[in-house]
């Protein structure tokens, strides 16, 4: 991601200091429907910790979620089943519980029964 600006604060800045990052719970915005995203709308919000990012994709993979800050935040293989999330939906609490929904989204796909299923 980008150098920070003088304006902008560093929220952490023992990680990558002076860079843009995304640390915290923020929400996305699902611009793809996917199976991954089932029960969560068009907005879930998921923990962020990270100063890099994708910057382009190769032509196998679509967009499925971005941010202002990190325009990739969720990609899928078109032919495989092959998934990536720039965020961390394995962080999740009481308060923002979407990542959890995320997981058992993903195993569901994969072929695994998962809590709420």
């Amino acid at each position: 991601m980008r150098r920070l600006r003088p304006s902008e604060e560093d929220p952490r800045p023992q990680y990558w200091p002076g860079q843009l990052k995304e640390w915290g719970f923020y929400p996305i915005e699902v611009v793809h429907n996917d199976p991954l995203f089932a029960a969560l709308g068009s907005g879930p919000v998921v923990r962020e910790f990270h100063a890099f990012e994708i910057a382009e994709l190769p032509e196998v993979f679509d967009v499925l979620a971005r941010s202002p800050l990190c325009p990739i935040q969720a990609i899928r293989h078109r032919e495989k089943p092959l998934y990536g999330t720039q965020f961390h939906p394995e962080r999740y609490d009481a308060e923002h519980p979407d990542g959890e929904q995320i997981l058992v989204n993903f195993l569901r796909l994969a072929g695994f029964s998962a809590k709420g299923s």
